[in-house]
């Protein structure tokens, strides 16, 4: 599982052009908040990509679109 985060991950860093640039990955969804999983994803991505920092939403994305759909 890892590893496929990784390459995924990779492939829109590269897609992007954002190897030489920060930028942030979010890492969402069931498999993301299994802790070794997240922390092998985080000590393995800073190791090919320094630049990059990993965050985990505290909320789940339904959150966010009920509290835009009250708003407007």
């Amino acid at each position: 599982v890892v590893v496929e985060i990784l390459n995924m991950v990779v492939a829109v860093i590269r897609t992007l052009e954002l190897e030489q640039k920060p930028c942030t990955v979010v890492l969402s969804g069931a498999v993301a908040h299994i802790e070794y999983v997240n922390a092998q994803v985080l000590e393995k991505l800073k190791q090919a990509h320094p630049l990059v920092s990993v965050v985990t939403p505290q909320s789940d994305p339904v959150y966010g679109a009920v509290k835009m759909a009250m708003q407007g």
